[in-house]
């Protein structure tokens, strides 16, 4: 992160050296925040401590959220839209995955592992016909058809990934304000198990000024410092 000019990327999470080696071809990065899915969150955290390895001078650290891949790279953009500091910034994606609501339309949920779906949502699978599920991150498996019920209009910016928008207009509830360039997320294969259109009902954010770590003098509202690992508030930190 650039604090005059944030910015997201997406990275490959099979290969450890990847941001290492963005981090040596960028200019004046200062700080990381690496997102990541809970499947995904052992190769994120060997992806930060490679960066850090080649690049001791970046901080780096990492957010593990149950949430959609489209959620996770919307909620960046939107906490990024503004030049911050980078423990602004971080709190601001926390808060912002918080209060998501994510997910993925699905024809089948045969190959899919979280959420877990019921032993009747496999067998109509398995069936023809029907209009597919829904699976909601940190949540569980609907029907297709509850989607609209779930998602009142007004409660936030709804995201999806180009590809296929048109299978969540045509349930209807969800008004479409956003569209992800579908090379900005991952295959929804790798996560699903089939095809999906990912969505995300983006949450808010908090004004909350933090509190300043006594090492690296960067503000967070979290107790211990994203960054250097060193306690803010101690009076949050539960005893060991």
């Amino acid at each position: 992160m650039d604090v005059r000019r944030p910015g997201v990327v997406a990275v490959p999470s099979g290969d450890p050296t990847c941001l290492a080696r963005w981090l040596s071809a960028a200019q004046e990065v200062t700080h990381v925040v690496v997102l990541s899915r809970p499947e995904m969150g052992r190769r994120a955290r060997l992806l930060a401590t490679v960066a850090s390895g080649q690049h001791p001078s970046v901080a780096v650290t990492v957010h593990v959220e149950d949430a959609s891949q489209v959620a996770l790279v919307a909620a960046a953009h939107r906490a990024l839209e503004s030049p911050c500091e980078p423990g602004v910034g971080y709190d601001r994606i926390r808060q912002i995955l918080a209060t998501t609501v994510s997910g993925a339309l699905v024809a089948s949920v045969t190959k899919l592992n979280r959420p877990r779906p019921s032993f009747g949502q496999h067998l109509r699978s398995i069936l023809p016909g029907g209009q597919g599920f829904v699976a909601y991150h940190g949540g569980s498996v609907v029907n297709a058809t509850e989607l609209s019920s779930r998602h009142p209009h007004g409660a936030g910016d709804v995201v999806v990934a180009a590809g296929a928008p048109d299978e969540l207009a045509r349930l209807g509830g969800l008004v479409q304000r956003q569209v992800l360039p579908a090379a900005t997320v991952g295959d929804p294969k790798t996560v699903y198990g089939h095809a999906a259109t990912e969505f995300a009902q983006l949450g808010v954010t908090q004004a909350d000024p933090g509190r300043e770590c006594p090492v690296c003098q960067e503000r967070s509202s979290a107790s211990v410092c994203p960054f250097c690992r060193v306690v803010i508030d101690r009076e949050s930190v539960p005893a060991q």
